[in-house]
């Protein structure tokens, strides 16, 4: 299903499913048209650390693996965009500022710099950058907190 409207003078769909031209299947949370934009979109309702990252990671991932979204959709919408929602108060991230995402991100449980994430949900700094910015929606005063992929240095 898939609803179109306009959003600050925006053309947008709100979907779970998107066909491109050429008739290719994408789930895809929210495209912005005439901005070639694509968003997705993720809810943390547990308190794990280890879900964040998960989810993040799904973020990049949507963007970088082949079989997420077609190329057409990938070539129509150049600008990747990530929302991550914490509702968790328990969630170690639902707190933090700006700096302190930024640095719990990349410093992870392990310290290892240029990673985010342990083991599975594991992925470089550099994957983490084609993501053009995330919107982190959280229990912080500065809430909603957007973070440019050039913030991630």
């Amino acid at each position: 299903m898939q609803t179109s409207t306009i959003v600050d003078e925006h053309s947008v769909s709100i979907s779970k499913k998107h066909v491109d031209g050429s008739g290719v299947e994408n789930e895809i949370d929210v495209l912005v048209h005439d901005l070639g934009r694509i968003i997705e979109c993720k809810y943390l309702t547990t308190g794990s650390d280890l879900t964040t990252y998960e989810r993040v990671k799904d973020i990049v991932e949507k963007f970088i693996k082949p079989d997420k979204l077609s190329v057409a959709i990938k070539a129509d919408n150049p600008n990747h965009f990530g929302q991550l929602n914490f509702v968790e108060p328990l969630n170690p991230y639902y707190n933090l500022n700006k700096q302190e995402i930024i640095s719990g991100f990349k410093n992870g449980v392990n310290g290892n710099q240029g990673y985010i994430g342990p083991g599975a949900n594991q992925i470089t700094l550099e994957k983490l950058k084609t993501v053009h910015e995330f919107k982190i929606i959280n229990g912080s005063s500065e809430s909603p907190i957007t973070i440019t992929k050039l913030e991630w240095e």
